[in-house]
């Protein structure tokens, strides 16, 4: 077997360059002279300073996944939780910890179907909910805006 003599693997590393290859990329190289299918041939520096350079990148590339799916959990949790407590309930009815990732698309699109839905409805009845002032200007309004006033006309009529 091939005795690895990492210190020198690192020592040739950075003469050759200035940035030198993490620590368990060089490790990752080295042991490549490790497997018993390549445990008799000489280390060759290069090579094992080329292919420790390829897994930084595939290190980085893994990190910046990882850091991408961190983010856009946040997201999803962040809308969830705007959403209330549907968003917590599984398929079954038990109520899990925390939000239903895979819910938060299918209870979005329940409620911009209750806005379009609003939409309309304060379009063809603009006088009667509002006593005379036209909400017809608020088509394109936030939706926000739209389901705040949809409490107010949902108290007016049970009157």
């Amino acid at each position: 077997m091939t005795d690895l003599n990492l210190p020198a693997l690192r020592e040739a590393v950075a003469k050759e360059d200035q940035r030198m290859p993490s620590e368990i990329a060089i490790a990752t190289a080295a042991q490549c002279w490790c497997d018993p299918r390549t445990e008799t041939r000489v280390m060759d520096v290069e090579l094992a300073t080329v292919f420790a350079e390829r897994v930084d990148a595939w290190i980085e590339t893994a990190r910046q996944h990882a850091n991408n799916e961190d983010y856009y959990r946040g997201l999803l949790d962040r809308i969830g939780e705007r959403l209330g407590p549907s968003a917590y309930v599984s398929d079954d009815g038990s109520v899990q910890d925390s939000v239903l990732r895979a819910k938060v698309p299918e209870l979005v699109s329940a409620l911009l179907d209750e806005v379009e839905a609003l939409k309309a409805r304060t379009c063809h009845n603009c006088h009667h909910y509002t006593e005379g002032i036209d909400l017809c200007s608020l088509h394109d309004a936030e939706p926000s805006v739209l389901l705040h006033l949809c409490g107010a006309w949902t108290a007016k009529e049970q009157v």
